[in-house]
Protein backbone atom coordinates (compact mmCIF):
# COMPACT_ATOMS: atom_id res chain seq x y z
CA UNK A 1 0.00 0.00 0.00
CA UNK A 2 1.22 3.39 -0.36
CA UNK A 3 -0.40 6.53 0.25
CA UNK A 4 0.77 10.46 0.25
CA UNK A 5 1.24 11.71 3.88
CA UNK A 6 -1.77 13.39 6.09
CA UNK A 7 -1.45 16.30 7.29
CA UNK A 8 -1.00 16.34 11.50
CA UNK A 9 -3.36 18.84 12.10
CA UNK A 10 -6.50 16.46 10.78
CA UNK A 11 -6.30 14.67 13.70
CA UNK A 12 -7.63 17.39 16.52
CA UNK A 13 -10.60 17.48 14.31
CA UNK A 14 -13.78 19.83 14.62
CA UNK A 15 -16.46 17.49 14.96
CA UNK A 16 -18.28 17.15 18.61
CA UNK A 17 -16.60 14.21 19.37
CA UNK A 18 -15.53 10.88 18.54
CA UNK A 19 -17.91 8.40 18.52
CA UNK A 20 -16.70 5.54 20.78
CA UNK A 21 -17.64 2.46 18.61
CA UNK A 22 -15.25 3.84 16.54
CA UNK A 23 -13.17 4.53 19.65
CA UNK A 24 -11.11 1.24 19.48
CA UNK A 25 -9.70 2.33 16.05
CA UNK A 26 -8.19 5.74 17.41
CA UNK A 27 -4.92 5.42 18.57
CA UNK A 28 -3.79 3.27 15.81
CA UNK A 29 -5.73 5.99 13.50
CA UNK A 30 -4.46 8.84 14.77
CA UNK A 31 -0.48 7.06 14.35
CA UNK A 32 -1.64 6.31 10.61
CA UNK A 33 -2.76 9.69 10.23
CA UNK A 34 0.31 11.34 11.37
CA UNK A 35 2.48 9.28 10.14
CA UNK A 36 0.76 9.40 6.50
CA UNK A 37 -1.16 6.19 6.16
CA UNK A 38 -5.07 4.56 5.22
CA UNK A 39 -5.04 2.04 7.51
CA UNK A 40 -4.27 -1.14 5.83
CA UNK A 41 -3.50 -3.33 8.40
CA UNK A 42 -5.57 -6.27 7.69
CA UNK A 43 -4.21 -9.82 6.90
CA UNK A 44 -0.14 -8.54 7.45
CA UNK A 45 2.41 -10.68 9.30
CA UNK A 46 3.04 -9.80 12.63
CA UNK A 47 5.11 -7.23 13.43
CA UNK A 48 7.84 -9.55 15.38
CA UNK A 49 8.13 -11.85 12.05
CA UNK A 50 9.98 -8.75 10.03
CA UNK A 51 10.75 -5.90 12.53
CA UNK A 52 13.20 -7.73 14.08
CA UNK A 53 11.85 -6.20 17.17
CA UNK A 54 13.94 -7.54 20.54
CA UNK A 55 12.78 -8.66 23.43
CA UNK A 56 12.39 -5.59 25.35
CA UNK A 57 9.92 -5.76 28.20
CA UNK A 58 6.76 -4.06 27.87
CA UNK A 59 5.45 -1.35 29.87
CA UNK A 60 3.76 -2.57 33.07
CA UNK A 61 -0.08 -1.27 32.40
CA UNK A 62 -1.64 1.55 34.81
CA UNK A 63 -4.92 0.87 36.57
CA UNK A 64 -5.34 3.82 38.04
CA UNK A 65 -9.14 4.71 38.44
CA UNK A 66 -8.11 8.07 39.61
CA UNK A 67 -10.51 11.03 37.21
CA UNK A 68 -10.58 14.23 36.97
CA UNK A 69 -12.85 16.14 34.27
CA UNK A 70 -9.18 15.91 32.23
CA UNK A 71 -7.78 12.89 32.87
CA UNK A 72 -8.82 9.40 32.23
CA UNK A 73 -6.94 6.71 32.55
CA UNK A 74 -7.08 3.07 31.54
CA UNK A 75 -4.75 0.05 31.60
CA UNK A 76 -3.94 -0.46 27.53
CA UNK A 77 -2.75 3.43 27.69
CA UNK A 78 0.84 1.97 28.49
CA UNK A 79 1.09 -0.28 25.32
CA UNK A 80 0.37 3.63 22.84
CA UNK A 81 2.56 5.50 21.73
CA UNK A 82 3.05 9.34 23.31
CA UNK A 83 2.35 12.40 21.47
CA UNK A 84 6.25 12.92 21.66
CA UNK A 85 7.06 9.69 20.11
CA UNK A 86 4.18 10.46 17.19
CA UNK A 87 5.85 13.76 16.36
CA UNK A 88 9.49 11.88 16.40
CA UNK A 89 7.78 9.36 13.60
CA UNK A 90 6.32 11.93 11.59
CA UNK A 91 9.78 14.42 11.58
CA UNK A 92 12.16 11.13 11.18
CA UNK A 93 10.11 10.18 8.45
CA UNK A 94 10.07 13.43 6.52
CA UNK A 95 13.82 14.09 7.15
CA UNK A 96 14.37 10.13 5.51
CA UNK A 97 12.02 10.80 2.67
CA UNK A 98 12.75 14.29 2.05
CA UNK A 99 16.58 13.31 1.02
CA UNK A 100 15.39 10.74 -0.97
CA UNK A 101 13.16 13.46 -2.82
CA UNK A 102 16.51 15.66 -3.21
CA UNK A 103 18.22 13.03 -4.68
CA UNK A 104 15.81 12.54 -7.27
CA UNK A 105 15.57 16.39 -7.95
CA UNK A 106 12.45 16.95 -5.74
CA UNK A 107 10.73 18.26 -3.03
CA UNK A 108 8.61 17.46 -0.53
CA UNK A 109 6.35 19.82 1.64
CA UNK A 110 7.50 19.71 5.34
CA UNK A 111 5.00 18.29 7.72
CA UNK A 112 2.82 21.07 9.77
CA UNK A 113 3.50 21.80 13.49
CA UNK A 114 0.15 21.37 15.42
CA UNK A 115 -0.64 24.75 17.07
CA UNK A 116 -1.38 24.62 21.04
CA UNK A 117 -1.33 21.15 23.10
CA UNK A 118 -2.27 18.17 22.37
CA UNK A 119 -5.69 16.91 23.21
CA UNK A 120 -5.96 13.65 25.92
CA UNK A 121 -6.57 10.98 23.70
CA UNK A 122 -9.32 9.86 26.28
CA UNK A 123 -10.77 13.31 26.89
CA UNK A 124 -14.02 12.18 24.98
CA UNK A 125 -14.16 8.70 26.01
CA UNK A 126 -17.52 8.73 27.50
CA UNK A 127 -18.81 11.76 26.46
CA UNK A 128 -18.60 15.05 27.61
CA UNK A 129 -17.24 15.70 31.79
CA UNK A 130 -15.85 19.03 31.97
CA UNK A 131 -18.46 21.57 33.19
CA UNK A 132 -16.51 24.74 32.00
CA UNK A 133 -16.52 22.97 28.61
CA UNK A 134 -19.77 22.19 28.48
CA UNK A 135 -21.25 25.54 29.79
CA UNK A 136 -18.59 27.19 26.92
CA UNK A 137 -18.85 25.25 23.92
CA UNK A 138 -21.77 22.50 24.40
CA UNK A 139 -21.13 19.69 22.90
CA UNK A 140 -18.63 20.93 20.50
CA UNK A 141 -14.91 19.64 20.56
CA UNK A 142 -12.98 22.85 22.22
CA UNK A 143 -9.55 24.18 19.92
CA UNK A 144 -6.39 22.80 22.07
CA UNK A 145 -5.55 24.46 24.78
CA UNK A 146 -3.74 28.05 23.76
CA UNK A 147 -5.15 28.16 20.53
CA UNK A 148 -8.26 30.05 19.14
CA UNK A 149 -11.12 28.78 17.51
CA UNK A 150 -9.56 30.88 14.15
CA UNK A 151 -6.36 30.05 15.13
CA UNK A 152 -7.74 26.45 14.70
CA UNK A 153 -9.38 27.02 11.55
CA UNK A 154 -6.73 28.18 9.76
CA UNK A 155 -4.04 25.64 10.83
CA UNK A 156 -6.87 22.75 9.48
CA UNK A 157 -7.26 24.86 5.87
CA UNK A 158 -3.52 25.18 5.87
CA UNK A 159 -2.94 21.27 6.04
CA UNK A 160 -5.58 20.81 3.72
CA UNK A 161 -3.96 22.75 1.03
CA UNK A 162 -0.75 21.59 2.06
CA UNK A 163 -0.24 19.08 -0.88
CA UNK A 164 -2.68 20.91 -3.53
CA UNK A 165 0.84 22.13 -5.11
CA UNK A 166 2.17 18.62 -5.51
CA UNK A 167 2.30 17.41 -9.23
CA UNK A 168 1.83 13.40 -10.17
CA UNK A 169 4.81 12.92 -10.65
CA UNK A 170 6.55 14.79 -7.69
CA UNK A 171 3.50 12.35 -5.70
CA UNK A 172 4.20 9.05 -7.71
CA UNK A 173 7.89 9.69 -6.78
CA UNK A 174 6.88 10.16 -2.76
CA UNK A 175 3.81 7.09 -2.78
CA UNK A 176 5.80 4.81 -5.35
CA UNK A 177 2.14 4.62 -7.12
CA UNK A 178 2.54 5.00 -11.42
CA UNK A 179 4.66 1.90 -11.38
CA UNK A 180 8.06 4.00 -10.53
CA UNK A 181 8.89 1.38 -7.56
CA UNK A 182 9.35 2.30 -4.10
CA UNK A 183 8.85 5.56 -2.85
CA UNK A 184 10.29 7.71 -0.79
CA UNK A 185 7.92 7.19 1.85
CA UNK A 186 8.83 3.78 1.65
CA UNK A 187 12.15 3.91 2.09
CA UNK A 188 11.99 6.16 5.17
CA UNK A 189 9.74 3.63 6.39
CA UNK A 190 11.78 1.03 6.17
CA UNK A 191 14.79 2.22 7.67
CA UNK A 192 12.69 3.55 10.51
CA UNK A 193 11.49 -0.48 10.72
CA UNK A 194 7.54 0.56 10.66
CA UNK A 195 6.66 -3.31 9.72
CA UNK A 196 4.42 -2.64 12.34
CA UNK A 197 1.78 -0.34 10.37
CA UNK A 198 0.96 -3.01 8.02
CA UNK A 199 0.07 -5.45 11.06
CA UNK A 200 -3.08 -6.40 12.96
CA UNK A 201 -2.82 -3.81 15.82
CA UNK A 202 -3.05 -5.59 19.06
CA UNK A 203 -3.87 -3.04 21.39
CA UNK A 204 -6.65 -1.64 19.15
CA UNK A 205 -8.42 -5.12 19.17
CA UNK A 206 -7.76 -5.46 21.85
CA UNK A 207 -9.05 -1.52 23.46
CA UNK A 208 -12.17 -2.32 21.10
CA UNK A 209 -12.81 -5.92 23.16
CA UNK A 210 -12.81 -4.54 25.90
CA UNK A 211 -14.91 -1.76 24.84
CA UNK A 212 -17.69 -4.16 23.83
CA UNK A 213 -17.61 -6.02 26.81
CA UNK A 214 -17.95 -3.03 29.33
CA UNK A 215 -20.43 -1.62 27.24
CA UNK A 216 -22.63 -4.55 27.36
CA UNK A 217 -21.87 -5.22 31.07
CA UNK A 218 -25.21 -4.85 33.36
CA UNK A 219 -22.99 -2.37 35.89
CA UNK A 220 -22.66 -0.12 32.37
CA UNK A 221 -26.05 -0.66 31.28
CA UNK A 222 -27.50 0.30 35.05
CA UNK A 223 -24.98 2.97 35.04
CA UNK A 224 -26.69 4.31 31.38
CA UNK A 225 -30.04 3.90 33.30
CA UNK A 226 -29.09 6.23 36.18
CA UNK A 227 -27.59 9.04 33.98
CA UNK A 228 -30.76 8.95 31.42
CA UNK A 229 -33.06 9.25 34.85
CA UNK A 230 -31.08 11.92 35.87
CA UNK A 231 -31.26 13.65 32.46
CA UNK A 232 -34.92 13.25 32.33
CA UNK A 233 -35.46 15.40 35.49
CA UNK A 234 -33.97 17.83 34.27
CA UNK A 235 -35.57 17.74 30.78
CA UNK A 236 -33.58 15.95 28.43
CA UNK A 237 -34.43 12.39 27.33
CA UNK A 238 -31.40 10.63 26.86
CA UNK A 239 -30.50 6.92 26.40
CA UNK A 240 -27.12 7.32 27.28
CA UNK A 241 -24.15 9.79 27.20
CA UNK A 242 -22.45 8.81 23.85
CA UNK A 243 -26.18 9.52 22.19
CA UNK A 244 -26.86 12.83 23.52
CA UNK A 245 -23.00 13.75 22.30
CA UNK A 246 -24.26 12.26 19.06
CA UNK A 247 -27.34 14.06 18.74
CA UNK A 248 -25.44 17.66 18.65
CA UNK A 249 -22.93 16.32 15.56
CA UNK A 250 -22.46 18.77 13.35
CA UNK A 251 -23.44 22.04 15.82
CA UNK A 252 -21.74 25.24 14.93
CA UNK A 253 -21.04 24.79 11.02
CA UNK A 254 -22.56 25.78 8.02
CA UNK A 255 -23.52 23.69 5.75
CA UNK A 256 -21.29 24.64 2.63
CA UNK A 257 -19.26 27.16 4.50
CA UNK A 258 -16.00 27.04 6.06
CA UNK A 259 -15.33 28.89 8.93
CA UNK A 260 -14.45 28.75 12.45
CA UNK A 261 -17.56 26.86 14.68
CA UNK A 262 -19.69 29.05 15.73
CA UNK A 263 -21.03 29.54 19.61
CA UNK A 264 -23.47 26.71 20.68
CA UNK A 265 -26.89 26.87 21.26
CA UNK A 266 -28.54 27.60 24.41
CA UNK A 267 -30.26 24.50 23.80
CA UNK A 268 -27.25 22.58 23.41
CA UNK A 269 -25.37 24.40 26.09
CA UNK A 270 -28.06 23.31 28.50
CA UNK A 271 -27.89 19.56 27.52
CA UNK A 272 -24.05 19.62 27.69
CA UNK A 273 -24.47 21.24 31.57
CA UNK A 274 -27.20 18.58 32.96
CA UNK A 275 -24.83 15.57 31.08
CA UNK A 276 -22.06 16.62 33.09
CA UNK A 277 -24.06 17.77 36.70
CA UNK A 278 -25.84 14.13 36.05
CA UNK A 279 -22.36 12.53 35.32
CA UNK A 280 -21.15 13.68 38.66
CA UNK A 281 -24.09 12.58 40.32
CA UNK A 282 -24.03 8.98 39.73
CA UNK A 283 -20.07 9.02 39.41
CA UNK A 284 -19.89 8.18 35.56
CA UNK A 285 -16.62 8.32 34.83
CA UNK A 286 -14.91 6.38 37.92
CA UNK A 287 -17.62 3.80 37.77
CA UNK A 288 -17.52 3.13 33.95
CA UNK A 289 -13.55 3.41 33.70
CA UNK A 290 -13.31 0.61 36.33
CA UNK A 291 -15.54 -1.53 34.88
CA UNK A 292 -13.66 -1.14 31.31
CA UNK A 293 -10.25 -1.29 33.36
CA UNK A 294 -10.96 -4.68 34.53
CA UNK A 295 -11.71 -5.87 31.03
CA UNK A 296 -8.62 -3.89 29.68
CA UNK A 297 -6.53 -6.09 32.22
CA UNK A 298 -8.26 -9.31 31.23
CA UNK A 299 -7.41 -8.66 27.62
CA UNK A 300 -3.68 -7.83 28.52
CA UNK A 301 -3.35 -10.53 30.48
CA UNK A 302 -4.84 -13.30 27.38
CA UNK A 303 -3.17 -11.08 24.70
CA UNK A 304 0.34 -10.78 26.60
CA UNK A 305 2.91 -11.85 24.15
CA UNK A 306 1.27 -10.22 20.56
CA UNK A 307 1.22 -6.70 22.79
CA UNK A 308 4.74 -7.46 24.38
CA UNK A 309 6.01 -7.98 20.16
CA UNK A 310 3.82 -4.98 18.89
CA UNK A 311 5.25 -2.51 21.79
CA UNK A 312 8.86 -3.63 21.17
CA UNK A 313 8.29 -3.58 17.34
CA UNK A 314 7.46 0.24 18.18
CA UNK A 315 10.33 1.18 20.71
CA UNK A 316 12.51 -0.15 17.60
CA UNK A 317 10.79 2.71 15.25
CA UNK A 318 10.83 5.14 17.85
CA UNK A 319 14.22 5.00 19.32
CA UNK A 320 15.57 4.84 15.12
CA UNK A 321 13.43 7.87 15.01
CA UNK A 322 15.42 9.41 17.77
CA UNK A 323 18.40 8.90 16.08
CA UNK A 324 17.37 10.44 12.79
CA UNK A 325 16.03 13.56 14.22
CA UNK A 326 19.17 14.34 15.99
CA UNK A 327 21.93 13.94 13.99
Amino acid sequence: MASADVPSTLIKGRTTMIPQRRAAAFSSLAVLAVLGISGCTEGAVHAGEKSGAGTASAPTPTASTAHTSQTLELPLDSYKMSAKDRTSLTWAQYVLADKCMRQRGMKWPAPLTPRGENRDPNQRRYGISDATVAATYGYQLPPPPGVSRAEEFTSERRGKERLKTVDRATMNAYTGEGGSGPGCQDRARETLHMQWMFTADPVSNASHNAWVRAKNDRRVRTLDTEWSTCMRASGHTQPDPLAAAESWAGSGTDPGKEGPLRAPSAAEVSMARADVKCKDKVDYIERRQAVEAGYQTAEITAGSQKLKTYWSALQRSIRTAREVTTR
